[in-house]
């Protein structure tokens, strides 16, 4: 047998689904942000890290290339 839903609490069952989605996509779109603005933060880090062993290579060139001997 057919089941006959009054428009009014069909429009808010969709109205609360509709809610529920918007909510969902607003906390997934959080995450993304977190977890972009970490990957960020990694490789800012990593780029630091690589930057600092450059400039510890290139000082002890320049010290060899003056005749220096590294201990």
């Amino acid at each position: 047998k057919a089941v006959h839903q009054p428009m009014a609490a069909i429009r808010g069952k969709v109205e609360a689904q509709s809610g529920h989605l918007q909510r969902l996509r607003e906390a997934v779109m959080q995450r993304l942000d977190g977890e972009s603005q970490a990957a960020r933060e990694s490789l800012q880090e990593d780029r630091r890290c690589r930057l600092e062993r450059q400039e510890g290579m290139l000082e002890l060139l320049e010290h060899l290339l003056r005749g220096g001997t590294h201990a």
